[in-house]
């Protein structure tokens, strides 16, 4: 599974938009869109994002 694939798995799972996405990660609003490409025109997450991403969703998560 590449980087990507599980980018758009969490955000699938967790019903996040690109703005929503970009609010949480501090990234723009076009980097958190351009990760959802596929094909000739993909654009690779770094694991880093991954990582902040699903922080970010677990800190919020603890607070509820």
């Amino acid at each position: 599974m590449t980087t990507n694939d599980e980018y758009l798995a969490l955000i699938k799972e967790h019903n996040l938009t690109s703005k929503q996405v970009s609010e949480i990660i501090g990234v723009s609003f076009h980097a958190a869109e351009n990760w959802k490409r596929t094909g000739d025109r993909l654009v690779p997450v770094p694991k880093v994002v991954l990582l902040a991403l699903k922080l970010s969703i677990s800190a919020k998560s603890a607070e509820e």
